[in-house]
């Protein structure tokens, strides 16, 4: 029902970009999510019962992606696409529950990987929803 909804209001919102957290998905339950939404989306999952990361895109967004990078552990995904002459870095994160430096020095490390293959630093950081 969670993800319906989250659905519902991203579609009538007209948002680009959806990133969800908890979404508690397998590789198995990735077509469905995929089909339910309608359009492009990435994962990062291991287990239905803990962690998992989501990022869906509009179908009225143009893209073509460049580069992604998953965790093995399905609390990050990170990906490049490429929407007309720029290059837009989306980087979803589910944090783990306990204090793990090694965890965000790893996602940093990984940001900073993108942002110098492409040679443009420019960090977004927004909750949730992407507007154009």
């Amino acid at each position: 029902m969670k993800k319906k909804r989250n659905f519902s209001a991203a579609k009538k919102k007209f948002s680009i970009c959806m990133l969800l957290q908890q979404v508690y998905c397998t590789e198995r339950s990735f077509e469905t999510w995929v089909a339910e939404w309608g359009y492009m989306a990435f994962f990062s999952g291991i287990a239905s019962n803990k962690a998992g990361v989501a990022i869906l895109l509009n179908k009225n967004f143009t893209f073509k992606v460049l580069r992604q990078i998953c965790d093995k552990e399905g609390r990050c995904i990170i990906i490049d696409l490429e929407v007309g002459e720029l290059i837009l870095t989306i980087c979803n994160v589910y944090a783990p529950n306990k204090d793990d430096p090694i965890f965000f020095q790893s996602v940093h490390e990984q940001m900073i990987m993108f942002s110098r293959a492409r040679k443009q630093p420019r960090p977004l950081v927004r909750d949730k929803y992407i507007y154009p």
